[in-house]
């Protein structure tokens, strides 16, 4: 009986290698898409093979609280991270370089409102290949609501911006079972990044091909390094033997080190200087003593290529998105006045992925942080196109109007102002800085320079001359009645008083002059002094300014030449 068993089990393990042998052989051609080949707003499911069971678990999503990522916490069997002996994992340093451009950060968000993170590559205009997992999970509630997609994020850098989700396609079989042998998803995005991005290639081969037992890299967002920080690693796939490859049909084994977060990065080789992703990342083997993605094997080779036929059909629409770039707004002052002299600057930055057209930004003051076309209008600039991802300087220069009451303004823009563009989002076109400044309405009473007459540089005691000039309100509100004093002030700092001029209230805008007439007393003696005016003398006045009141010119005042009198005889005949 033990004899027979045996024989049995013999030929067991011979047909099974028959079949092994006939179905390596048979999908031993290499299957590959040019990286440049080329939805409707419901999610879809591809009916798949049946799943053949597997005993790992999906790496854990990276929970997002803040600006941090935290470890998805419902996985209690599933390893923390995927780090295989010593860690070899090093930063990108910089994500603008091919084909780390084409690597995205993934913030979804599930039903139950959690927000987590993954990654992902683009592999054409608006396509990005990540795990099932990222898009479907059922422990949150199913289907993610909303993903954000940042190709090359860099801490807070985003170098290309970012794009949304259209739809979002999973297999059948993984929605049932959440699997590791269809562990795949495809996001079809609402604009064309990878254009500027550039993307990945995909490869199909035979499960025991040498693509998955040579060397291979990996790039993604691992939760437990900085946020936003890509790192890469490099090693080699696990080489199967025949029943091994029997067992992980559709999988991939590997000893690349990576971690919570990573699930969706791409497992490429390159090819002619070209990236092709074989696998994506999506569990951790148990022990750590491999990571396991799911292979792009020929049949999901062949739904990718038809997903990306069928949506060509109907590609998104490429715009421009005009957005404050928040890091550039420029300092103000505290308090204006009317018609001081101001400056508001800061940077537009154009997130969307066609070029803006021509447009307008309008400055306001608001007596609240909702800014819009109800509010006092400061001015407008007359800005021009702005290319995909870069920003230009908006600046506001001019005279402070003088038509807004006293109060305290936030100040703030609207960016677009008449509408002259289709953006992704109009949403993000106003702008308010949270921090309020002062504006007062007061008379300021200052002298015109030009006005002021030619009076003589040398004066003689006792001998009359006249001052006159213009003094204007510069402010918005008219002013008080007010007294202008005359002085002759000495290089030693003697002041001599020479007389006062009272005036009636000047409107404001309005001007009026003023005209002094006198002589030099005889108690000044002769010598250099600066004939000064000082406006609003007794402050009866409150104004704006009070450092424009004061004006002064040098003079030579000379002694009246007697002494002959005393000195001559007269004698009269």
């Amino acid at each position: 009986m033990i004899k027979e068993n045996k024989k049995k089990f013999y030929i067991f393990l011979l047909v099974i290698n028959i079949l092994g042998i006939f179905t390596y052989f048979q999908q031993q051609n290499v299957i590959s898409i040019d990286r440049n080949d080329n939805i409707i707003s419901q999610r879809l499911i591809i009916p798949s093979e049946d799943e053949i069971s597997s005993n790992f678990v999906s790496t854990p999503l990276e929970k997002i609280v803040g600006n941090k990522d935290e470890s998805f916490p419902n996985l209690e069997s599933t390893p923390l991270q995927s780090i295989i002996g010593s860690d070899n994992r090093k930063k990108v340093s910089s994500t603008n370089i091919y084909p780390y451009t084409a690597v995205c950060k993934l913030i979804m968000t599930f039903p139950n409102g959690d927000t987590y993170s993954g990654s992902g590559a683009i592999i054409d205009g608006f396509h990005v290949l990540t795990a099932g997992h990222c898009l479907y999970y059922s422990s949150l509630g199913g289907w993610a609501t909303s993903i954000m997609v940042i190709p090359a994020m860099d801490g807070f850098i985003r170098p290309f911006e970012y794009a949304w989700s259209r739809s979002l396609t999973i297999s059948n079989i993984y929605k049932k079972n959440e699997g590791m042998n269809h562990d795949w998803g495809i996001i079809t995005l609402d604009r064309n990044v990878g254009l500027y991005t550039g993307s990945f290639g995909i490869v199909s081969a035979s499960r025991s091909d040498y693509i998955y037992h040579s060397p291979v890299k990996t790039a993604g967002y691992p939760g437990d390094k900085g946020y936003g920080e890509m790192y890469y690693a490099s090693g080699k796939g696990k080489r199967l033997n025949i029943f091994e490859a029997l067992i992980y049909q559709k999988v991939h084994l590997y000893d690349l080190d990576t971690y919570a977060g990573q699930s969706g990065s791409p497992v490429w080789k390159t090819h002619n200087n070209d990236p092709y992703i074989v696998s994506i990342h999506s569990a951790s083997g148990k022990k750590d003593k491999f990571n396991i993605g799911t292979r792009i094997y020929p049949r999901l080779f062949e739904i990718i290529k038809d997903k990306l036929k069928e949506d060509s059909k109907n590609p998104p629409i490429d715009k421009a998105d005009m957005d404050t770039n928040y890091d550039s707004v420029a300092t103000f002052p505290a308090s204006l006045c009317p018609r001081d002299p101001f400056e508001i600057s800061f940077r537009v930055k154009n997130r969307g992925t066609k070029d803006s057209s021509l447009f307008k930004v309008d400055f306001y003051l608001s007596t609240d942080t909702i800014i819009s076309t109800n509010d006092y209008l400061l001015g407008r600039v007359d800005m021009n196109i702005i290319w995909p991802f870069c920003d230009e300087e908006v600046k506001l220069t001019g005279f402070f109007p003088s038509n807004i009451p006293d109060g305290r303004y936030y100040i703030g823009w609207i960016i677009d102002s008449e509408n002259e563009m289709i953006e992704y989002s109009e949403s993000n076109n106003i702008f308010c800085i949270e921090r309020q400044i002062s504006v007062t309405n007061k008379p300021d009473l200052t002298t015109i320079l030009s006005t002021i007459s030619d009076f003589p540089t040398n004066i003689t005691v006792g001998d009359p001359f006249e001052v006159s000039f213009d003094v204007i309100n510069c402010g918005s509100k008219d002013s008080n009645p007010f007294s202008v004093d005359f002085y002759l002030s000495s290089l030693s700092n003697t002041t001599y008083s020479l007389g006062t001029v009272y005036m009636n209230s000047i409107l404001a805008l309005d001007q009026k002059e003023v005209k002094w007439t006198g002589q030099i007393p005889s108690s000044i003696p002769g010598g250099l002094y600066m004939l000064q005016w000082y406006i609003d003398s007794e402050n009866q006045v409150d104004e704006i300014s009070e450092n424009n009141n004061y004006y002064s010119s040098l003079i030579r005042v000379e002694e009246t030449n007697n002494s002959f009198l005393n000195n001559t005889s007269w004698i009269m005949i």
